[in-house]
């Protein structure tokens, strides 16, 4: 299974600027900071960071949606489907999160 590589082990541990792909293979540890570890092929030569939680397959669940009938709001539907008001603001690109209309079908989850 391949892993990213990152520049740094802040940009591993945040999953940001991507600088390679790790690939299957023998490697060295060069270095080790905050759970991050930088690998490589070659002794005593900086490689790629990589975060070791990368290789974990996270379980995807599938979106869940709501529509909307007469009363609900979104603070109701957060609670009821153990998310925020936030999210489901993002996830329906809601310009007022306040703003829902009957019929409308919401991603809640």
């Amino acid at each position: 299974m391949n892993v990213s590589g990152y520049y740094t082990a802040a940009d591993a541990k945040n999953r940001i600027n991507k600088k390679s792909i790790v690939k299957p293979g023998n490697y060295l540890v060069y270095n080790q900071s905050n759970g991050m570890i930088n690998v490589t092929t070659k002794k005593g030569i900086p490689g790629s960071w990589i975060n070791p939680t990368d290789n974990k397959k996270e379980s995807v669940t599938p979106p869940v949606y709501h529509t909307v009938v007469k009363g609900d709001t979104v603070l109701e539907l957060a609670i009821k489907y153990g998310t925020t008001q936030e999210d489901i603001k993002k996830w329906n690109n809601l310009n007022n999160k306040y703003l829902i209309i009957v019929g409308q079908k919401l991603r809640v989850k």
